[in-house]
């Protein structure tokens, strides 16, 4: 065999392993249970003297659990949440005695002391057997943090208790179920709101509210409607919908295919503009599942990415390439900003130049799995290659094969080498260094 034939093959093999690993990895649960995890989180020295006054108080035959998501993932939370400067401790437990156990999750407040003793307040049931997410945060005019509370029902809902904390004893002021929720200000008052998405019910459509308190009382300050056909809400990439315009792009899943929609202040309401009238415009970001609305590019400004088929290929074509164009919203229209291969199990992402749109194809080399850019042609012998792409773990080097590193991130590097032709749609190193990103 050819040696420099067998080494290609030989890389095919490292690579095909690599990306084999990094599905792998892609595939697994963020959201994992630490519950389930041998050994979880270390404590401070702190943390572990609140779950000893906790002990003291309710008895040893319980069990920390832990947040699933969200900022704070300890089963002991140390904050002041009274705004009164000195610190208080939320810790979530269940007991496991069987005579007493009743499968709730249980939320217990401890007031610590100048002296480092810590006192439980208050102790009260949740209405589920997991928590979700802790959010900590003041909202709207009120100089105390809320306690808002993601607990999940044994049925796998999400359901939100909302507390507001004063005289040693909390209240639930408010409760709903929930698909997320996470802290915003999305009307740019210098003040958070407390956003909660919720999903479509028999009773009600899919809608985003935005919760503020005013004068000691929590109110919903705005009500936004999402995609009624909804199923599921995969993502939501916080970013910006054009210059000093923070916007929410929600992503969510319909029949197997994601749309999305886009949530921002016009200066005088919340609004929703992907279903405004004759427009439709939700139509216009339909794709597959797994191609998430995100930043691709850094400016700020979130992109909403959609396919369309390579030069050359047709949806019959047994292994067709997509084109991956990012599109924003302007001039309510959702306008193609730039295209792109984009590999999400390859871990990268390459913008074409402007020059490239409708000219170039891509194909996979089937010897080496490296993506390769062609200038398309109606015969293939006449298509000149622009550029290939090469991943490959960090130990092995392509130098001496002609190839460029254009990135490396974890235990990956990618390389580019550049066509060997005379073509103006040759790209210069400044131009690939430009257009290349490692997701």
């Amino acid at each position: 065999m050819n040696i420099k034939k067998s080494a290609r093959l030989k890389r095919f093999f490292r690579i095909s392993i690599t990306v084999l690993l990094m599905i792998a990895f892609c595939s697994c649960n963020i959201g994992v249970s630490i519950d389930s995890m041998l050994i979880p989180p270390l404590m401070s020295k702190e943390q572990s003297a609140v779950a000893e006054a906790l002990t003291k108080t309710v008895g040893k035959n319980i069990r920390l659990k832990y947040p699933k998501s969200g900022t704070y993932r300890s089963a002991v939370t140390i904050a002041d949440i009274d705004a009164d400067s000195s610190p208080e401790a939320i810790v979530f437990y269940e007991f496991t005695d069987v005579n007493i156990a009743d499968g709730s999750v249980r939320m217990n407040i401890l007031d610590g002391s100048s002296t480092g003793e810590w006192t439980s307040i208050y102790d009260n049931a949740g209405p589920g057997r997991d928590i979700d997410r802790l959010i900590i945060s003041s909202i709207g005019d009120s100089a105390a943090p809320v306690i808002a509370i993601g607990f999940i029902l044994l049925s796998g809902i999400k359901t939100a208790r909302i507390f507001s904390y004063g005289d040693r004893l909390t209240s639930a002021d408010f409760t709903a179920e929930y698909a997320s929720m996470f802290i915003a200000d999305l009307d740019k008052n210098a003040q958070n709101e407390l956003c909660i998405i919720r999903g479509n019910t028999v009773e009600t459509d899919a809608n985003l509210s935005l919760l503020s308190i005013r004068g000691g009382t929590i109110y919903e300050q705005y009500s936004v409607p999402l995609n009624p056909d909804a199923t599921e809400f995969v993502n939501i990439a916080s970013g910006n919908v054009a210059k000093n315009t923070p916007a929410l792009f929600i992503d969510s899943l319909t029949e197997g295919e994601l749309f999305t929609d886009i949530v921002y202040f016009n200066g005088q309401t919340m609004r929703n503009p992907m279903y405004l009238e004759r427009s439709n415009l939700i139509a216009s970001t339909r794709r597959p599942s797994g191609y998430l609305s995100a930043d691709i590019d850094l400016d700020s400004i979130i992109e909403i990415p959609t396919l369309s088929l390579f030069p050359g290929y047709t949806s019959a074509s047994i292994e067709p390439e997509y084109c991956v164009n990012w599109n924003i919203l302007s001039n309510f229209s959702i306008t193609k900003k730039i295209g792109s291969f984009y590999s999400p199990e390859r871990g990268f992402a390459f913008l074409f130049p402007t020059r490239w749109d409708g000219i170039v194809t891509v194909k996979n080399d089937p010897l080496t799995n490296e993506t390769v850019f062609l200038r398309y042609a109606a015969i293939p012998d006449e298509q000149n290659e622009l550029m290939r792409i090469a991943v490959t773990p960090v130990s092995e080097n392509l130098t001496s094969d002609g190839y460029i590193e254009a990135a490396k991130k974890d235990n990956f590097a990618y390389w580019v080498k550049i066509g060997e032709v005379d073509d103006a749609l040759i790209l210069t190193q400044t131009e690939i260094s430009h257009n290349f990103y490692v997701l």
